[in-house]
């Protein structure tokens, strides 16, 4: 057991403060960060959860113990900064609720990030409007693989294929596997390739087995959060750190 772990029982908030380089209790006995880190982020502004992950990391003891209840995290926020964007648009809001941008991680660590990162720049309109289409592509073709796998799976586990539909399906009449598999790569085909990198390749996820392809694509369309315990548990034991069992 780390020596810090008793410390985070009593500070069940925030990592604790003798574990951390930024973390102090002000006179009036808030938790604050001496200073503010800037926001990791990729070539177009918009924040990069690998980066901001591997960021905080590196300000804390290796001998602290990630506790694994955790929450969803948006890296874009506040949030009244894109809902109620002075251009009257929908694009902020929709780029800043895209499931790309929400990482599900410790409650600790999701209010470390927000107390010692400085808020993310709001990237050009024209970044949150491209990165929103290529979300909507990445959703599609996630619908379309996830249902046509059900429908396929359906014929051996005894689930109604009106029930899937009438459950899972936008479109009518749509009930044959084969049928949606071809719609997938049609629109698939049908795309432009992408430019902010959200889309994987699509000659990529052309060329690889129909499933893995739509498990790639779920992860992107938030099918399974990405989770700092799990998707990043390789990162975290790379630079020492362990995590509540």
């Amino acid at each position: 057991m780390g020596q810090y772990e008793t410390t985070r029982v009593r500070q069940p908030h925030f990592p604790p403060l003798d574990a951390s380089l930024l973390l102090h209790r002000t006179r009036k006995g808030r938790i604050k960060s001496f200073d503010k880190l800037p926001m990791p982020t990729n070539e177009y502004g918009v924040p990069d959860a690998d980066s901001i992950l591997e960021a905080s990391l590196e300000t804390l003891s290796s001998e602290y113990i990630i506790p694994t209840t955790s929450n969803v995290h948006h890296l874009v926020y506040p949030r009244r900064r894109y809902h109620d964007h002075p251009s009257g648009l929908s694009t902020p809001a929709q780029y800043r609720e895209s499931a790309s941008l929400m990482r599900r991680i410790s409650i600790p660590i999701h209010n470390y990030w927000h107390e010692v990162f400085e808020d993310p720049v709001e990237p050009p309109m024209d970044v949150m409007y491209q990165w929103v289409k290529e979300q909507s592509r990445v959703d599609q073709l996630y619908y379309f693989g996830k249902t046509a796998i059900q429908l396929a799976r359906s014929k051996y586990d005894e689930v109604s294929n009106i029930e899937i539909i009438e459950h899972r399906l936008k479109f009518q009449n749509v009930q044959d596997s084969l049928l949606l598999k071809s719609l997938f790569y049609d629109f698939l085909d049908s795309y432009d390739d992408s430019q902010l990198g959200l889309l994987p390749d699509r000659e990529w996820l052309a060329t690889i087995p129909f499933e893995k392809a739509t498990r790639e694509l779920g992860v992107l369309a938030g099918a399974r959060a990405l989770d700092i315990r799990r998707d990043s548990h390789k990162k975290i034991k790379e630079i020492g750190f362990s995590e509540e069992m």
